[in-house]
């Protein structure tokens, strides 16, 4: 069995979508009659092809001249794509992509077509182009054997998931929850270092980009005193924030280490008492983050998106959820969380419970199973 995993970019980039990826080849590769390749673009710019190997998994790498909306700008790849499906025996086409969303459904080949929606369609940047993007994904998940979504709020969401529902399969993004032991001395250490003293500390990781809400976040921690806020990432809007945490006047109390080592992330989340996930966009369509807090006991803020944001972390189960762009509401649910010790005691072993249930290879596995699936089913095209 071939299974050609495309993707806008791969490792070394390193995204929501590319560790699904990378979970998905690493966890099954080993597995019997299953060979996997990866195409995907340069995620710098370059002029060159590259054919390299990642953990044992070939991987062509089209160049690309830059990028637009988060999408490649790579001239070659339709090129590249045509010829690579032809060997496939499963396409896994890993969206939004819309250099394969509006290529492949003018394509004949004899592969299984598999679809995993990592956003709400109609929330992404090239919306600019609707009606005429909406049609091109209709048209696209029409040849699918199976479409993949995070949560099932994201298919109540998108017309064209609704009347395809029987080609529907929701499988959530996978999490390594054998979590590391982290020292008191390493404990210690980070707290001297960001100068935490005796304040509880909130947490955020992820890409600095517009839909994450970092600014909302900035702007509640103005009336949040008694705490000193992380901010785990880089991006775009990292210079921006910086920027409104001097105008907020809150610079003594957030702080931006950039980058950490995926090895050097537990111990941040073992010092949070709190992980905020502001989305205020459906661009943020799951949030693995969330989990990854969850396996260290941390209560999670989020927002009620119409994706599956709400669903990782339950409203009064496992942390509090607020409206997205709100505030105040988000003010309000960070203080009653740092305030209430019982509660977030509560809140804590619940989502540790609650991270159980994205085990890597269980996740994993039912990809497996769905591509033994599609393969026994009548071709489509």
């Amino acid at each position: 069995m071939d299974i050609l995993q495309v993707s806008k970019w791969y490792l070394p980039y390193k995204g929501g979508i590319e560790t699904v990826v990378q979970q998905i080849v690493d966890g099954l590769k080993t597995r019997s009659e299953r060979n996997f390749r990866v195409l995907a673009c340069n995620h710098e710019a370059s002029i060159g092809h590259r054919s390299d190997c990642v953990g044992g998994v070939p991987v062509e790498r089209i160049p690309a001249v830059g990028s637009l909306f988060s999408t490649p700008i790579a001239p070659t790849f339709p090129a590249a794509y045509v010829r690579e499906v032809q060997e496939a025996d499963i396409v896994h086409i890993h969206t939004p992509f819309p250099l394969v969303e509006l290529l492949d459904p003018w394509l004949h080949y004899d592969a299984c077509l598999v679809v995993t929606l990592h956003s709400v369609p109609t929330q992404t940047k090239w919306t600019m182009l609707d009606p005429i993007y909406q049609s091109a994904l209709s048209s696209f998940v029409e040849n699918a054997h199976r479409v993949v979504t995070t949560s099932e709020d994201m298919i109540s969401a998108v017309p064209f998931l609704r009347r395809n529902r029987e080609r529907c399969e929701v499988i959530p993004p996978a999490a390594d929850v054998q979590k590391r032991v982290v020292s008191e001395r390493e404990r210690t250490h980070l707290r001297q270092k960001i100068e935490a003293g005796d304040k509880k500390v909130i947490l955020f990781v992820g890409r600095l980009v517009y839909y994450k809400g970092v600014d909302v976040l900035l702007r509640a921690m103005a009336d949040i005193e008694d705490a000193i806020l992380i901010v785990v990432g880089k991006g775009p809007e990292q210079e921006a924030l910086q920027e409104l945490t001097s105008r907020l006047g809150i610079a003594d109390r957030v702080r931006f280490p950039g980058f950490v080592p995926e090895d050097n992330l537990p111990i941040y989340y073992s010092i949070a008492d709190l992980f905020v996930l502001p989305s205020v966009s459906s661009s943020e369509a799951f949030g693995i983050v969330q989990v990854e807090a969850m396996m260290y006991g941390v209560p999670i803020v989020n927002t009620s998106l119409d994706t599956g944001v709400s669903s990782v972390s339950r409203d009064g189960e496992t942390g509090l959820t607020v409206p997205p762009d709100d505030v105040e509401a988000l003010t309000d649910a960070v203080q009653t969380l740092l305030a209430d010790q019982e509660l977030r005691a509560e809140f804590s072993a619940a989502a540790q419970e609650r991270a159980q249930e994205f085990e890597r290879d269980y996740v994993v596995g039912q990809y497996a199973d769905l591509y033994d699936e599609v393969l026994r089913e009548p071709p489509i095209r």
